[in-house]
């Protein structure tokens, strides 16, 4: 009895595959076949590989599946979609630049505007007709804008760090930012709508991945930039109109409110990678991720230059905000009609189904009215909790790695509360005035956007190591690459599983042992390494006492920028799920609070404490908090997984689905073919008489 074949497989020879992968072959195939032969470990191993899941929803294929292989025909002849209708990671790589140029265009006119209209409510007789919104450069006199305070790009390093744009008033007398009256006004300001926005962030950001799980991600996307564009025309009507808006130049905060109620840049974050996780392979991801990283650095450090320029052109400094608002409309637009979804549609409805099944259960489960449900957003944290072990992997006890990883993550994060104190370090120590910041601000800058976009791709693509094979030697081999689950076919061929069979051999498993490394085993050294740059980075800025010394000390740091990447393809690895917005979600939500509440708190409180006798006292503290990620990366632990239980460690990052084939041969002339396939799990190869 033969097994059908689907005509329209195809084929090719034996030379795709790698040439340096160790085989090891059975001694005695037909003890595979016959009900009284004796199996030996390696043989035991081979079938656990190739069907691991005798609890989950298995396939017999035999000959009486000719239905089903004319479906599976068909789906094969499906025509392929054009390029611009299939998701990439280039459609998120591609925008990067151009949305992060807009965000950065208006660092620092929004300081100066803040000033300005806080003169005009509460010291009028200071502002004149050439020192209104719209004054003319060539009229003016010096003044220097700092740009530390935070704003909804402060998630990002850089955005609290960029260059200080020269602006020019009539007097110097008469120069707001000289008064002291505007002081405590603009600082209130600032203060409340970064408060508002970071709450409002942390409670809605989870909320929206794990709605991207059930909606997609463009969907999402739309409504965050959404959010961009009234914040933007919202500032511009507040300084057109102070006086006619109720609350005035307060009228602002709606900008953070609605800002924050759509996500913010923290969804933006967490739905940009889920959409990248979505359309590349987990040994690709890290890479994918560094080089958005870089593009993103890359138009942090344009922004500030050409918001400088746009403005000395115009003479408006909401000019900027004229152009990030059209900016912004563009990429909703382009959200809308070209970016095409990468959550297939059968994962929506599987996700809808888990969905309503938990709340299904939480009704019945919780009472009507509890407290606990006002912490209710916070529940996607759930799934950074410590988790009972796969039994199948031979281990007992909690799976601890995922919640080391958010505490490493976490640890790493409070950092970025320190950049606006770096600049003031710098101008207080070695005297640098807004020239020197710019120049060093542009050098790092510089220096992580190329190591992100440049060298650790390089690295990453070099050095990582790609899912190892289950192969066979023979005469011939055919490669027939498997039915692709609904919204897989948009993968290139490469990437798609391949399942291998020979002629003229006996049934042979070829593999490395029964086990093989962590597929992210790389992406936890690479973390490692990057957080010992960034250690030694900080650790030498707090003893430089030079200008250059300092310098160079600071762009040690850039080498440092591998940890993001890492950390992020590692997490999809270890969560195991295919709510990938729903992890990322998570993971922004730490971000927020580290970065926008925690960080901030921690590293002025530091500095009231250490000013007069360690004024870099800050530095030691990133360092303690550093080597302290450093130490949970440390208690994350990826043993050696068996070859059987890799596919399910590997294809969690998949949009999957969890069944597999029963490769079945009932006779020696029997040909197996795979029915389901669930991301990169090893390529099996067997030969047939």
């Amino acid at each position: 009895m033969s097994i059908s074949r689907p005509t329209s497989l195809a084929r090719a020879r034996s030379r795709h595959h790698s040439q340096d992968s160790r085989v090891v072959a059975i001694s005695d195939a037909q003890a595979l076949l016959a009900p009284e032969g004796d199996l030996g470990q390696n043989t035991t191993d081979m079938l656990e590989a190739i069907s691991p899941h005798p609890h989950q929803r298995d396939y017999t294929l035999i000959e009486e599946e000719d239905v089903e292989d004319d479906e599976l025909e068909a789906q094969n002849h499906q025509p392929q979609k054009p390029w611009w209708k299939r998701p990439s990671p280039w459609w998120i790589l591609g925008a990067m630049p151009l949305s992060s140029i807009a965000m950065a265009t208006t660092i620092a006119p929004r300081v100066q505007i803040y000033t300005r209209l806080a003169c005009m409510a509460h010291r009028p007789e200071y502002m004149s007709e050439t020192t209104q919104l719209t004054a003319h450069i060539g009229s003016l006199a010096s003044w220097n804008v700092p740009s530390t305070s935070y704003n909804r790009t402060s998630s990002f390093p850089s955005s609290g760090t960029t260059n200080a744009v020269s602006f020019i008033l009539p007097e110097a007398d008469r120069d707001p930012a000289n008064q002291p009256a505007k002081v405590p006004s603009r600082a209130s300001l600032i203060a409340i709508m970064t408060t508002t926005l970071g709450i409002l962030s942390c409670v809605t950001t989870a909320w929206w991945g794990q709605l991207s799980d059930r909606w997609g991600r463009t969907k999402i996307m739309r409504f965050v930039i959404a959010g961009m564009l009234f914040a933007d025309f919202n500032f511009i009507a507040v300084s057109l109109w102070t006086d006619v808006l109720p609350g005035g130049y307060y009228f602002l905060i709606m900008s953070s409110v609605v800002d924050g109620l759509l996500g913010g840049m923290s969804t933006a974050s967490s739905t940009m990678h889920a959409y990248i996780s979505d359309c590349v392979e987990p040994t690709h991801r890290a890479r994918m991720f560094s080089m958005s990283m870089g593009l993103l650095f890359s138009g942090m450090a344009v922004g500030p230059w050409l918001g400088g320029k746009l403005i000395a052109h115009t003479g408006d400094l909401l000019s900027v905000f004229w152009f990030a608002g059209v900016i912004h409309l563009c990429g909703s637009l382009f959200w809308i009609i070209f970016v095409p979804e990468s959550l297939p549609e059968d994962v929506k409805q599987s996700n809808i189904t888990a969905q309503a099944e938990r709340l299904a259960k939480e009704r019945s489960d919780e009472p009507q009215f509890s407290v606990w449900k006002l912490f209710k957003f916070l529940r996607p944290l759930k799934m950074l909790l410590p988790r009972p072990v796969d039994p199948n992997n031979h281990r007992r006890g909690m799976d601890w790695n995922l919640t080391f990883l958010a505490a490493a993550h976490s640890c790493a994060i409070i950092v970025m509360g320190s950049y606006p104190y770096k600049m003031a370090y710098a101008q207080n120590v070695f005297h640098w005035g807004s020239e020197e910041l710019g120049g060093w601000l542009s050098t790092v800058g510089v220096i992580r956007a190329s190591y992100l976009l440049l060298i650790l791709p390089v690295v990453i693509k070099l050095f990582k190591p790609r899912p190892e094979s289950i192969r066979l030697e023979g005469e011939e081999t055919e490669i027939v690459t498997a039915p692709q689950p609904t919204g897989d076919s948009h993968l290139p061929p490469q990437s798609r599983p391949q399942l291998s069979t020979s002629r003229g051999g006996s049934l042979v498993s070829l593999f490395r042992g029964p086990s093989m490394a962590h597929p992210g085993r790389f992406d936890l050294y690479l973390a490692r390494g990057s957080l010992l740059f960034e250690i030694a980075s900080y650790v030498l800025t707090m003893l430089a006492t030079t200008g250059p010394s300092f310098l160079a000390a600071t762009s040690l740091a850039s080498l440092g920028g591998g940890f993001n990447p890492a950390v992020n393809s590692l997490a999809l690895l270890l969560g195991g799920t295919m709510e990938t917005g729903k992890l990322f979600g998570a993971m922004s939500v730490l971000q927020t609070i580290s970065s926008q509440v925690v960080g901030p708190a921690v590293f002025a409180y530091t500095i009231i404490r250490t000013a007069t006798w360690f004024p870099s006292a800050i530095f030691a503290l990133c360092a303690i908090s550093l080597s302290c990620s450093f130490v949970f990366t440390l208690l994350v632990h990826l043993p050696d997984i068996p070859v059987a239980s890799f596919h399910r460690t590997m294809g969690s990052g998949r949009r999957g689905h969890d069944q597999d084939a029963t490769l079945v041969a009932p006779s020696s002339g029997g040909t197996v073919k795979n029915k389901k396939y669930t991301g990169p799990q090893p390529q099996i190869v067997v030969s047939e008489d």
